[in-house]
């Protein structure tokens, strides 16, 4: 999976983050390091949870093969944009979604491809999907985030550290709550 998306606004600003702590709004000697802290447990909670904060369009490597239905990895999926298959001679084909829909975009996502499709995708190379994921948040991700930038912070953890930081148990909990398990199946 792959974002093709700029960032996108985040879950949790400096002064969201300041607030929850009960820091004042005037100081402001270490907004570059909040935001920088606030950045990377953004990309925590999303890969930990399966479900990416702020709305983006992704790439999806998809599995070769006759079927007609595939799980995305995260939750939701907002859209199809295009499904793409590589022949023999490594030209891509597909420019749109060619007939392909998300079917239970919120709970547990599948790309479900016509009969034509799926026969081109038997005999593809490779194949890939691009689709808009994530967005619709709950406050747990919020506060996983703010409350694993407030563990850094005070721990005076560097981003470039060689050891990475491992979650608390309360961090961990709200995670769980919120992660998303796609099915192994294929049909």
């Amino acid at each position: 999976m792959k974002n093709l998306t700029t960032a996108a606004l985040g879950p949790v600003t400096a002064a969201d983050f300041k607030q929850s702590i009960h820091m004042l709004e005037i100081e402001t000697d270490d907004d570059a390091l909040i935001d920088a802290l606030i950045a990377s447990a953004v990309a925590v909670v999303d890969t930990a949870t399966a479900h990416p904060y702020a709305a983006a369009d992704y790439l999806f490597d998809l599995p070769i093969g006759g079927w007609r239905r595939w799980w995305f990895p995260v939750r939701p999926v907002n859209s199809v944009a295009k499904v793409e298959w590589m022949d023999i001679d490594g030209i891509w084909h597909g420019t749109d979604a060619g007939g392909a829909y998300v079917l239970h975009g919120h709970d547990e996502p599948q790309l479900i491809v016509p009969t034509d499709l799926s026969a081109q995708l038997r005999c593809a190379q490779a194949a890939r999907v691009t689709a808009n994921a994530g967005g619709e948040p709950t406050e747990n991700h919020r506060q996983a985030v703010i409350m694993t930038v407030k563990e850094w912070r005070d721990a005076g953890i560097a981003l470039e550290g060689v050891e990475p930081a491992k979650l608390s148990f309360h961090v961990g909990a709200l995670i769980n709550q919120v992660r998303y398990k796609r099915p192994q199946i294929f049909g």
